[in-house]
C-alpha cells in the first residue's frame, strides 16, 4: 500500500513557489515529497529549491501589482450582478470585487433614474482582476428645447458626480 503525506506536499508547494521554481519542477518535487513522507519528503523540496539557484521561472502580476495565481497566470474574479442597483451601490460592488468601473448614460423613462440598466461584461463572467466593468445608468430624457451645450453640461455634471462617488468609494476601500 502506498502512503501519501499531504502536509509534505503543501510544504513543498509553498517553499517552491516562494523560491520561484518552474511549475513543472515544483509539481514533480511536491508529488515526490508526498510519496516519500516524513523527513525525507521534507528534504526533497529543499534540495530542489536550493540546488536550482536562479531557475529562470517567471511570475505574472496583475495590473494592481498583486501576485498572480499560484503558479503564474492572471487572477480572475467574477463580475457581480449590478443591474437595477443605484450607481453608488453598483460602483461599490464592482470595486469590492477587485474591478474598476466606467459609467455611461442612457436617456429613458423606462427605468428608474440613477439605476444601472446595463453592464458589460455580464454578471458571473470571470475576468482578470482590475478589469473595467462598463455601467450604463438611466437618466431622464433631456428636453428638446435644451441647446447642445446645455445637454453636454448636464451629461458632464452627472459624470463628474459619479466619478467623485467612485473615487470616494475607492478611497474608503483603500483605508480598510
Amino acid at each position: 500500500m502506498i502512503k501519501f503525506d499531504p502536509l509534505n506536499v503543501m510544504f513543498s508547494l509553498a517553499l517552491l513557489k516562494d523560491k520561484k521554481v518552474p511549475r513543472e519542477k515544483a509539481l514533480a518535487a511536491s508529488i515526490g515529497a508526498g510519496l516519500l513522507g516524513g523527513p525525507m519528503g521534507l528534504l526533497l523540496p529543499v534540495m530542489v529549491a536550493g540546488g536550482s539557484g536562479s531557475t529562470g521561472g517567471t511570475t505574472t502580476t496583475t495590473t494592481t501589482g498583486k501576485p498572480a495565481g499560484f503558479f503564474g497566470g492572471t487572477v480572475k474574479v467574477a463580475v457581480p450582478e449590478v443591474v437595477g442597483q443605484s450607481i453608488d451601490d453598483a460602483a461599490k460592488s464592482v470595486s469590492d470585487a477587485g474591478l474598476r468601473s466606467t459609467t455611461s448614460i442612457t436617456y429613458t423613462d423606462e427605468a428608474e433614474h440613477g439605476a444601472v440598466v446595463q453592464q458589460d461584461p455580464e454578471s458571473g463572467r470571470l475576468v482578470p482582476e482590475a478589469s473595467v466593468v462598463d455601467l450604463t445608468v438611466a437618466a431622464p430624457p433631456t428636453e428638446d428645447e435644451l441647446s447642445e451645450s446645455e445637454k453636454e453640461d448636464k451629461i458632464l455634471e452627472v459624470v463628474e458626480s459619479t466619478a467623485e462617488k467612485v473615487d470616494h468609494l475607492l478611497a474608503l476601500k483603500k483605508n480598510k
